[in-house]
């Protein structure tokens, strides 16, 4: 491990000593997702959040004024929530960066909802960066082909999304537009040059082999399937591209800084990085080493936790958020009561009257507090957090907190399925016979196996990351 610290100390003194351009100061997000609020369930995954975001964001400004800020977009949700949208387009135009890479999510958000980037007339303000020469099927939204620039730095954008929705030969169009770059850059003597990039490695690597720019800022890879983990922060190595270009971390739990803050010197984007292994480099919020006359190296990734809590500069589009969701929640009433006059969910209530011991089991955990913890929190209108804390939710089960209280909180329903059938005439089965079958499983394997599938529908990565099955079933084990 120490090996690993030392061959980056020493990359980051040669690259000091010969005052290579890309120490000039920047910082780099993207890839929210939609991610507008972590879950806040785990201390362990609370990172990331539009908040955070802008409170990093506009504390580094105070201290570094003349850094860069780069969005590397692909900030919009995969299904267009229009409530997440548009706080995360609102976002983006507070945080007042120089370039913004208009990534997958915003081209297919656009080609899906043009209306909504329509609405919102400040959008022409995000300073769009793509150097393809298909933009014009985006009117509306105001693009620099050639990049945004100063006297001392350039910054382009490249998305290969827009190359393969059109059919076109990726390797072919790169080669064309390298040539443009190159000759467009002749033109300028700038300190600094910055491409924002979403592709594939071979696309990535025909870049970096020409040797145009100086930086290379990647937009995440993971499969915009996949779900906020710890992957990343565990393993930092994974955002480094090629050996010589980063990426910003997902859902937008971390930020990438290079800057002169307390005299830091980073290694991005300049030199080939090969044989510095850091997947095998673990990082808290930064790794960091102090070494004598008070020079810190710290890494370039910025974990946002809960120390990045506090009033934020958007603050006012997080609760104008929160209230749309309100607004969303309430909306639903109407047709989740209709369903609940049909419902075949009980309540743990009346499980208790056949079920004592169990009962009194459940009362004692963490379950039956659910939904007090959400109310705490704020959350019990916000459809997302609600249907992991209550039985039932848009599935016949809980209304609201106005109408079904009794079917607040994990209850026993969530593991047993609906129960009013079995609770008028207990004949018709067991609650370990329904367990077993709803969940795939025979009725003669255990109703450990199946409690299992019913835990991870919920206790999952962001929201349990650390969930340890068999020592939480001990903990709740309950015979009938």
């Amino acid at each position: 491990m120490i090996h690993i610290y030392l061959k980056s100390i020493l990359i980051s003194f040669l690259l000091l000593a010969t005052g290579d351009a890309s120490a000039m100061s920047w910082v780099a997000w993207g890839d929210w997702r939609g991610y507008v609020k972590p879950c806040g369930c785990d201390p362990k995954t609370d990172l990331g959040g539009i908040r955070r975001i802008a409170n990093f964001v506009g504390s580094y400004r105070s201290r570094e004024p003349d850094a860069l800020l780069f969005d590397l977009g692909n900030n919009l949700p995969p299904d267009l929530n229009v409530e997440k949208s548009t706080a995360v387009l609102k976002t983006m135009i507070a945080l007042g960066s120089h370039a913004a890479l208009f990534n997958k999510l915003e081209q297919n958000g656009y080609r899906k909802n043009k209306s909504l980037f329509h609405q919102l007339e400040s959008m022409k303000k995000i300073p769009w960066v793509l150097s393809h020469d298909r933009v014009d099927e985006f009117p509306g939204v105001s693009f620099s082909r050639m990049g945004k620039k100063s006297d001392s730095w350039v910054a382009l954008g490249f998305s290969q999304n827009i190359l393969l929705s059109h059919g076109g030969k990726t390797k072919v169009e790169i080669k064309s537009l390298t040539k443009k770059w190159v000759k467009y850059l002749k033109n300028y003597q700038l300190r600094s040059k910055y491409l924002l990039f979403q592709g594939a490695d071979d696309d990535l690597r025909y870049i970096q082999d020409a040797e145009i720019f100086d930086v290379i800022i990647s937009s995440n890879t993971m499969d915009l399937k996949a779900q906020p983990s710890l992957v990343e922060k565990d393993e930092p190595g994974r955002l480094l591209r090629l050996g010589r270009s980063y990426m910003v971390p997902s859902f937008g739990q971390g930020i990438l800084v290079q800057g002169n803050e307390r005299r830091d010197a980073r290694v991005w984007g300049a030199g080939k990085l090969d044989s510095l292994d850091m997947n095998k480099t673990k990082q808290k919020d930064s790794f960091e080493l102090k070494l004598g006359g008070g020079l810190n190296l710290s890494g370039p990734v910025r974990w946002l936790g809960r120390t990045y809590d506090g009033i934020s500069p958007v603050t006012d589009i997080y609760e104008e958020y929160e209230k749309a969701e309100a607004r969303r929640f309430r909306m639903g009433v109407a047709k989740r009561k209709a369903a609940y006059a049909k419902t075949d969910y009980a309540g743990a209530a009346v499980c208790k009257n056949c079920h004592l011991a169990a009962w009194q089991v459940w009362a004692k955990s963490s379950h039956s507090k659910a939904f007090v913890t959400l109310q705490k929190q704020g959350a019990s209108e916000n459809a997302e957090c609600v249907s992991c804390h209550v039985a039932g939710f848009d599935q016949g089960g809980f209304v609201s907190a106005q109408d079904t209280m009794g079917l607040a909180g994990v209850q026993c329903e969530n593991c047993h399925g609906p129960r009013k059938a079995h609770s008028n005439n207990p004949s018709l089965g067991a609650a370990r016979q329904y367990l077993d079958s709803t969940h795939g499983s025979l009725a003669k394997k255990s109703s450990k196996h199946s409690a299992k599938k019913a835990c991870l529908k919920c206790h999952h990565p962001p929201h349990s990351s650390s969930f340890e099955f068999d020592l939480r079933w001990s903990q709740i084990k309950h015979g009938l």
